[in-house]
Parts: C-alpha cells; sequence; structure tokens
C-alpha cells in the first residue's frame, strides 16, 4: 500500500479506515526488550481476532450471531492460509461483556474461542428472542486438518434450546468455563460424515442448575477432569440416541445436589466408561433422584467401572445397575450421613442394586 502523504485535520474531519489502514501499515511498532524485532503497527494488531471487530454487541441488546459468524469464517480462512507443515488454528477473542446468540454459529475445527472467565458471559436467551437457539456453538468440520478447537475462560447462561457447545470433531478441548442454566453444557456427537467425537478433554469446567452437565451421543477417548456440578438434573449423560460411546474416563469430579442421577447410561453401546476419584452428595432428597449413578434397563453392553469415588446422604440406592452388564466397583466410600448440619438427612440410604 502507498504511504499516505501528510494531512493536516480539522476538528470534525471524518477519517476513513482505508487512510488509517494505510498508517497501520507504513508506523512501525518496536517491543520494548532485548532482541525485539521492528513490525508494522498494522501487523501487531492483527495478531488476534475479537469478535468486536465484527460488531458484536456486548451489552446483549441485540443479536450477536452474525458477528461472531464473520469472526470464525475470518479465522478459518487466515489459520487454512498459514504457512508451514502444519496448520495453525487462530482463535476468536470475546472481550468482557454480554452477548446474544440466536441462532447456531458453526466453527471451523481449526478456530479456538476464549474469553474473561466470569466477565465473559454468552447467553442464548434474550427478551427479543420468539425462541430460544437450538444450539449455542457447533464445532464440525470432519474435512478439515489443523490443530484442534480450545475453548476457555467463558460463561454460557440460557441456551434453553439446546447446548451451549457441540463437539462434533476430534481433539477438542475446554476448560476453565462456566455453565448455568441451560439445557446441555457440551454435546458429543458424531459429525457429518458419522465420525464420532473423539480425543476431548473437558476440564475445571463448572456446571450449576443445568438439566445435563455433558451428554455423550457418539464419542470416543474422552477425559472429563476436575469438573463440579452443582444441582443438575443430570450430571454426564450417555445417551441411547447416538452410535455408542468407549474409552471415557471421568476423574477428579463432585457432583453436588443432583436432582436425578450424576452419571446416567442409557445407551446400549458404552464400553470402558471409568469414574474414579469423584464424590456424589445430595442436600436434600429430591423425588426425581433415581442414584448417583444410573443405568437404564436398555443398557445391555455397558462395561462400567467405578473406583476410588464418595457417596453421602443419597435418597434409595447410591448405585443402580440393571441389565447382563459389566460392573466393577471398589474402594469407595458409602456414607450416608449428611455433611452439612442444614441439609436434608435420608431417612434410607443403601449402597448398590443390581438387577
Amino acid at each position: 500500500m502507498t504511504a499516505p502523504t501528510d494531512v493536516t485535520f480539522v476538528s470534525g474531519t471524518t477519517i476513513t479506515s482505508d487512510w488509517l489502514n494505510g498508517v497501520n501499515d507504513v508506523v512501525n511498532f518496536t517491543q520494548s526488550g532485548t532482541g525485539a524485532v521492528t513490525r508494522s503497527a498494522g501487523d501487531k494488531l492483527r495478531e488476534s481476532v475479537s469478535v468486536l471487530d465484527f460488531g458484536a454487541d456486548p451489552t446483549g441488546q441485540t443479536s450477536s450471531t452474525l458477528a461472531f459468524q464473520k469472526a470464525f469464517d475470518y479465522a478459518a480462512i487466515t489459520s487454512a492460509s498459514s504457512a508451514g507443515p502444519i496448520t495453525t488454528n487462530l482463535s476468536v477473542f470475546v472481550p468482557a461483556g454480554l452477548y446474544y446468540i440466536d441462532s447456531t454459529v458453526s466453527v471451523d475445527k481449526r478456530i479456538g474461542l476464549y474469553g474473561e472467565g466470569a466477565n465473559t458471559v454468552i447467553t442464548g436467551s434474550s427478551p427479543l428472542a420468539s425462541s430460544p437457539a437450538t444450539c449455542g456453538f457447533r464445532f464440525n468440520s470432519p474435512a478439515t486438518t489443523g490443530i484442534a478447537p480450545h475453548i476457555h475462560h467463558l460463561t454460557f447462561f440460557g441456551f434453553n434450546g439446546g447446548p451451549c457447545i457441540s463437539i462434533e470433531t476430534s481433539g477438542a478441548m475446554v476448560g476453565s468455563c462456566f455453565f448455568s442454566n441451560s439445557v446441555s453444557g457440551v454435546d458429543l456427537n458424531s459429525d457429518s460424515l458419522g465420525n464420532a467425537a473423539s480425543d476431548v478433554v473437558l476440564s475445571s469446567c463448572i456446571f450449576d442448575q443445568m438439566l445435563a452437565d455433558v451428554r455423550a451421543y457418539s464419542a470416543v477417548n474422552v477425559s472429563i477432569l476436575g469438573c463440579q456440578s452443582f444441582l443438575s438434573s443430570y450430571g454426564v449423560q450417555f445417551l441411547s440416541s447416538g452410535t455408542g460411546n468407549s474409552d471415557f474416563l471421568i476423574s477428579n469430579c463432585e457432583f453436588n445436589y443432583t436432582k436425578t442421577s450424576g452419571i446416567t447410561v442409557d445407551s446400549s453401546t458404552n464400553k470402558n466408561i471409568q469414574v474414579s476419584g469423584c464424590s456424589f452428595m445430595l442436600n436434600q432428597q429430591h423425588s426425581s433422584f433415581v442414584g448417583f449413578i444410573y443405568t437404564g434397563t436398555s443398557t445391555a453392553a455397558t462395561e462400567l467401572f467405578v473406583k476410588n469415588c464418595t457417596f453421602r446422604n443419597w435418597k434409595d440406592y447410591a448405585v443402580r445397575f440393571y441389565g447382563a452388564n459389566v460392573f466393577v466397583v471398589g474402594d469407595c466410600i458409602f456414607d450416608a450421613n449428611k455433611t452439612v448440619a442444614s441439609y436434608t438427612q435420608s431417612a434410607a440410604s443403601k449402597a448398590i442394586a443390581q438387577t
């Protein structure tokens, strides 16, 4: 671009973006510190992509769906054109604010998404909406290669028509996110070519008053680590409408005050599901409670291994197994006593039922 000529501005002059971009490309920036190299200001500013660059509304008064989609589309094009033997990913930044999403945003496999934790809230609910969004963000791009997406430090609220995040690809990582008052935090499903979600890690996430924290339809090699659940109807659900799941590790998670079940298996094929070092606890005796760990009668091919877990103050049975399945429970603590004086004490607690 040709360097801009000297211009004297008077008060009230409108400066076009093309002129400013020209200035950015010729103005230099040098980071402080030994060994720093000189770059153009424009190159420095384009290091990251923000949804605000594409018109997102951080007040939540208008829909930001199109702005998010444009930001992801731009990041996908930029990532695809990157040089080198490995296609890198470009993450999209969501600054502090409230962002309203009224329809599904489709995300390329290579693109990450991150925010400022509790200060970045993405919601699927708004007084402007006639119906809630069916899904927040859908990561599904089986034909692309590159580094898988990282989604972290975001708050999701009020997605009552579908999941906050749907993972339909391999290698995704979701960490340090807060999910509240939604149908589902994370769905794990197959992509458009029928490939199951795989090599997925969910870590250090908090789920609050969800219908379901995580729903697994078709997924392989998934780790759910160090997550906390509060007052959700279901924690982790293995559902029968998918092709089945295998090689799950649910470790060091807390299922607190679960209304129905912490871990529910309702699918015909679930292989090598390991639950380790988790704690399960009720503060009141919910009428809908069926067990901290529960398998439906249709589960004819389930392998479930439970070890080093703690179960406290539950209604009826803590663990219920149905059908001809493989179950191993070992080195667990079953303590029917309530942990806080104000909690409702269970009247009759039993450990394990197998039918």
